[in-house]
């Protein structure tokens, strides 16, 4: 037997309608109230759901009736509120369920009508980004995949003190940018997904609005510290691109003449000479484009220069491709608020 231990309710209409639970194991559960045919004690239907899908649910990345309709184990179970053995309520497992238990299609947790702990972030804002001109499919692609990988390498660089992070993230962050061997291909793609990963929840990019129109508006909540660096990157970029271009091909050219791009760190043998170069073309590289965490990635990197140098390139080429869509003037920056009331 089973058996639930409430955590907290997240939806309240004359008594808890959906609540959040864990069992003995620790396994979280989602549960909503049932419609019943007498007066009778209250019924929930209870899913069990795995962390990375509950984080999905409170991200609003899927709503509550996907939650239950993808159950972790494929499992339903009901319990009353009334019956309860010291706080902990028996799940009884049924073999299957009314459609009409679901919950509606929709819902999502911003309907909550409680707060949820940690739900926001200080230092979050509402940034406005004006586009314009024609905006093909792999343009409405392209531009959010590249702010988001933008984004989440800030985040990891600029996250100075590990102690101040949710579960020990910043551990987590050294340990990515020392997984992949960085001889180029869908690893780099890996890495920047896996980074964004890791940002705690309330803290990732979230888009309020996309209205597509000439002029339209693409309004993201972020941070307004990595949404400030990007544009002053961007900004650089845009004012001094052919001589910033010469830049990283000069670095990049350094560690090919090495037979270093297609090599991981565990094959390679850079003498102190190499080391010196590859270290001034990063910091040549880092100060032209206004970024301020090189030594934060070399830290990362378990202070090797030559893993430092890869990702710094492929951090510029996202920053590149980024600075195109401002510079052909599809997109621009607007205004910001740290309210949200931002039209």
């Amino acid at each position: 037997m089973r058996y639930l231990t409430l955590a907290r309710t997240l939806v309240y209409y004359d008594g808890p309608q959906v609540v959040l639970g864990h069992d003995g194991r620790g396994t979280s559960y989602l549960a909503v109230g049932v419609p019943t045919l007498d007066d009778g004690a209250p019924l929930f239907l209870a899913v069990a759901v795995t962390e990375g899908k509950l984080d999905d649910y409170f991200s609003e990345v899927v709503d509550l009736r996907h939650i239950f309709r993808r159950p972790k184990g494929d499992r339903y179970f009901t319990f009353s509120l009334e019956e309860n053995r010291g706080g902990r309520f028996a799940l009884i497992e049924r073999a299957a369920v009314d459609e009409e238990w679901l919950p509606a299609a929709g819902f999502f947790a911003s309907q909550h009508t409680e707060p949820t702990p940690g739900a926001g972030a200080a230092g979050m804002q509402v940034t406005v980004i004006p586009i314009d001109g024609r905006w093909d499919m792999q343009d409405l692609a392209t531009f959010p995949n590249k702010y988001a990988d933008a984004y989440a390498f800030m985040f990891a660089v600029t996250r100075e003190d590990a102690s101040s992070d949710v579960s020990g993230s910043q551990d987590h962050f050294a340990e990515l940018f020392q997984r992949y061997p960085w001889r180029g291909g869908y690893s780099t793609v890996s890495f920047y997904n896996d980074l964004y990963r890791e940002i705690p929840r309330q803290q990732r990019l979230k888009i309020r609005e996309i209205r597509y129109a000439s002029p339209g508006v693409i309004r993201i909540e972020a941070s307004a510290l990595l949404t400030d660096s990007i544009r002053v990157m961007v900004l650089k970029i845009n004012e001094n691109w052919s001589a910033i271009r010469e830049t990283y091909r000069e670095l990049h050219s350094s560690l090919s003449e090495r037979s270093f791009l297609g090599a991981s760190r565990h094959e390679i043998e850079p003498s102190p000479s190499d080391k010196a170069v590859v270290r001034e073309g990063c910091r040549v590289l880092s100060e032209a484009i206004g970024f301020q965490n090189l030594q934060r990635i070399y830290k990362l990197c378990d202070e090797d220069w030559i893993s430092a140098a890869k990702i710094l390139l492929s951090f510029f080429r996202r920053i590149e491709e980024l600075a195109a869509f401002y510079d052909s003037g599809k997109a621009s920056f607007g205004p910001t608020t740290a309210g949200g009331d931002v039209q």
